[in-house]
């Protein structure tokens, strides 16, 4: 698994999963927050 793959199943997951109040910059703030954590700590 590429470094990308995982930004995209947390952007897939987020997509099914985040109420549909998130407007792009958001959704795209809290996975970029998400993977960051992600990719710092593993």
């Amino acid at each position: 698994m590429y470094i990308s793959d995982v930004k995209v199943t947390i952007e897939q997951e987020f997509d099914e999963i985040l109420p549909n109040v998130y407007d792009r910059r958001h959704f795209a703030s809290t996975v970029n927050e998400v993977f960051d954590h992600v990719y710092q700590r593993y």
